[in-house]
């Protein structure tokens, strides 16, 4: 095989300091969902006439299932071994690598993705003997003209677009530019595993990049601008899963929406091709809240719509200012409205704290939830108080290294010091709310109710937050006795809202 790429499951430090050990425990099952980065390029090869698939430790046993997909990497021995890459799980792949090369695996390794475009010279520098050539960028045209050189035993060396270490130091090549026009890209391929289409929504996008700028986002860093693949290309693709079974997607555009007028033109007509077309589908897009408008979303649910995801991020004016966000707490406020009343479930993305935030800005924002809250529609991600999380190649990120408030490095993930050190007491004790409440209800007791779950987390977590602020607001004591009296009031609640007994679940990992 000339290409094989391995897709393996990451564990990641997004989750918070104390999630990634408990991330197996909170997992649900389900179908696994193939990368659909390296489904481009699978396709991409195939077109150009080049072997390429993609593999996954299958399985219920991760120990076995990874060994298994050893053996098969072992016997394929492809002429390029790919991997991506994502901050916190980076060494999850080089250990894969390792083991790899001691089964005797020759292949040229190659990895790719956003951290691997950003952080290429320090990866190549710490593991020059596990990773021979890093793609910067996208990857389509770059995998193939690899693909190409590697398989007539060329020089790849100046292959446009990468980076590799010549044995003494990291050498980078002229970056390749994103590709203007994006329906070029074949659709791609389709993911060839037994019950998959019938299970799972299926991941395509419809543009790539962003026009916003937020200040911890890479969206806009990688590519050029905003690029929109055109309407009936879109429903070509949607149209032809839907002849393989798939009814139901998930658009996984940064912004599927776009700017402006141009944009709501460009999502209309999607909607309007596939109600031509009679594709009974639904699926789920995201978009920002100043590109929420009534015509778009009326027309986009009766094509099929039936969820958004908002970053919305902030109710607090500093924050929004801080994350570049370009937009207001009533542009936020409004765009939830409308969503309300057109009855479009909404997943709001929200960054409670990045290293600045007091424990005034943090009531004001427990506020905003709340009132956010009373829209029936709106959700919250799983994790409530989830914390900024910088990402290198961004803005926020260097600010935040200026400001001698970094911690981590591109290996385990980055994370920060809050300059006021109740806030990080706050934060450090809302996840282990967190993680506290969901071993509570894996409680056989209350599987039964799980659909009410959700809900129900979020109100017990926004209320012992807000309690936990004006606990901090008022104390005036150590470190150790505040963290007491949050303790405290975990047990309290807990034995107030659970019963007896309850406030003796499994203490956090």
């Amino acid at each position: 095989m000339d290409v094989l790429f391995v897709d393996l499951p990451f564990t990641t430090y997004e989750l918070g300091r104390r999630f990634k050990a408990a991330w197996t425990y909170k997992q649900r099952l389900r179908p696994y969902e193939l990368h659909l980065g390296f489904r481009y390029m699978v396709s991409t090869l195939r077109e150009h006439g080049y072997s390429a698939d993609i593999a996954f430790p299958a399985g219920d046993d991760g120990l076995a299932a990874r060994a298994e997909l050893l053996r098969t990497v072992a016997d394929i021995q492809p002429d390029i071994l790919a991997f991506t890459s994502y901050e916190g799980s980076l060494q999850e792949s080089l250990d894969f690598i390792r083991q790899a090369k001691r089964e005797g695996v020759h292949s040229l390794i190659c990895l790719g993705g956003h951290l691997a475009t950003f952080s290429y010279d320090k990866i190549l520098a710490d593991f020059p003997r596990l990773v021979d050539v890093i793609v910067r960028g996208e990857g389509e045209h770059t995998i193939v003209e690899l693909a190409q050189a590697v398989k007539a035993k060329e020089d790849w060396s100046q292959v446009q677009g990468i980076a590799y270490h010549n044995g003494s130091r990291v050498i980078a090549t002229e970056l390749r530019p994103a590709e203007p026009n994006i329906n070029r890209f074949p659709f791609p391929a389709l993911p060839e595993v037994d019950g998959w289409l019938d299970s799972t929504p299926l991941f395509i996008t419809t543009s790539r990049g962003c026009y916003g700028h937020c200040s911890f986002c890479r969206s806009s860093h990688f590519g050029e601008g905003w690029r929109a693949r055109d309407p009936q290309n879109v429903v070509d693709e949607i149209e032809n899963a839907y002849h393989h079974g798939v009814s139901t997607f998930e658009l996984v555009d940064d912004n599927f929406v776009g700017p402006g007028i141009m944009g709501k033109r460009r999502a209309a007509a999607i909607a309007a091709e596939v109600k031509r077309r009679g594709l009974d589908i639904r699926f789920h897009a995201s978009c920002r809240v100043n590109d929420v408008d009534e015509a778009t979303m009326r027309l986009l649910k009766e094509a099929g719509l039936i969820s958004v995801s908002l970053g919305v991020e902030s109710g607090v004016p500093r924050m929004l200012q801080t994350f570049c966000k370009n937009a207001t707490v009533e542009q936020n406020l409004a765009a939830l409205a409308l969503l309300n009343s057109l009855d479009i479930p909404t997943l709001v993305y929200i960054i409670f704290f990045d290293p600045y935030v007091t424990l005034d800005e943090c009531q004001e924002n427990i506020q905003f939830l709340k009132k956010i809250r009373s829209f029936g529609v709106v959700r919250f991600e799983e994790i409530i108080f989830r914390s900024l999380i910088p990402i290198s190649g961004t803005p926020l990120f260097d600010q935040i290294q200026d400001h001698g408030l970094l911690n981590g490095n591109y290996l385990t993930g980055h994370s920060f010091m809050f300059r006021d050190s109740r806030v990080s007491l706050l934060a450090d004790w809302l996840e282990t709310v967190d993680l506290r409440f969901e071993r509570i209800f894996q409680d056989e007791a209350f599987g039964k109710i799980h659909g009410f779950y959700r809900l129900f987390k979020e109100v017990f977590e926004v209320s012992v937050a807000e309690q936990a602020v004006e606990l901090l607001a008022s104390a005036r004591c150590e470190v150790a006795e505040a963290q007491r009296r949050l303790d405290d009031l975990l047990g309290k609640e807990l034995r107030r809202t659970f019963g007896a007994g309850l406030e003796a679940a499994p203490a956090p990992v």
